[in-house]
């Protein structure tokens, strides 16, 4: 879908509303695993660290915890689905997330080697190299310039911000009431204060201006496996239209942590 803005469309949504009873309908993402996506990265057997205590439930100690965790194995088999309600403008991404505690709670802290396909992208493999020195963008093994245009950019901005572990992790920092239990979290905030990454993947697509943000709301869950390292996350940005209220849904899991790379395509 490139850069350009796909306009949310407020205005039909309200009508669609109206026609339907009132009943609005949003995309509920549900990742399925479906492959291994491309092949640039390298991992070694997952093992499975002895269960550690699950941490509170209070945002800054969550992503401290989590951090720790993820810093030791830091490369995860992912998949992610989401999108905009109300629109064309949906994703989905398979293969391998690796991150990189250097680069703290950053939209940069992750590197990804996956398959991503949207309404009108075709399955293609995907390479994201963050660390300073290999900052690149892979599409289908070639390099692609910084500034140039490709129908896939814009979906693949959305799946490494709201899947990339420093963003979640600075989210889960800037909630102020986090509820917890049994591994499991969940919290929200008003989009306004949400960090900049995720304010700029809603609003940019949505053909908003970062302060129409205010007032509408964020929410997530996650669940973490006995080591702290999450096992899925799930955001939802809701958007209240005529009395209604619009979910878009960002769903990501991870599986086999373990120590790895991802490399730029040979």
């Amino acid at each position: 879908m490139g850069r350009r803005a796909v306009l949310l469309g407020l205005g039909t949504v309200a009508v669609a509303a109206a026609t339907t009873g009132g009943v609005v309908w949003w995309r509920e993402a549900r990742p399925q695993s479906s492959g291994r996506g491309p092949s640039p990265s390298t991992g070694a057997s997952s093992t499975t660290p002895e269960a550690v205590s699950p941490p509170p439930a209070v945002g800054q100690e969550l992503a401290i915890a989590m951090e720790s965790a993820i810093s030791v194995r830091p490369m995860a088999d992912m998949t992610f689905e989401g999108g905009l309600t109300q629109s064309n403008f949906h994703a989905t991404g398979h293969g391998q997330t690796r991150f990189r505690p250097e680069a703290g709670y950053s939209a940069g802290s992750c590197d990804f080697a996956m398959k991503v396909t949207g309404p009108d992208v075709d399955a293609i493999d995907v390479v994201v190299l963050s660390a300073d020195g290999a900052d690149g963008l892979y599409i289908n093994g070639k390099r692609l310039a910084e500034d140039a245009e490709h129908d896939a950019r814009g979906y693949i901005d959305m799946i490494t911000i709201m899947s990339g572990l420093g963003v979640i992790l600075d989210l889960l920092g800037h909630t102020p009431q986090v509820s917890g239990a049994a591994r499991r979290y969940s919290g929200g905030l008003d989009a306004g204060s949400a960090p900049q990454p995720i304010k700029e993947r809603l609003a940019e697509p949505a053909n908003w201006k970062l302060s129409r943000l205010k007032g509408t709301r964020i929410s997530w869950n996650i669940e973490l496996d006995t080591a702290n390292r999450p096992k899925s996350f799930t955001l939802s940005w809701r958007v209240p239209v005529g009395g209604e209220e619009l979910a878009s849904t960002y769903a990501t899991t991870f599986d086999r942590w373990r120590q790895g790379d991802v490399r730029a395509p040979a």
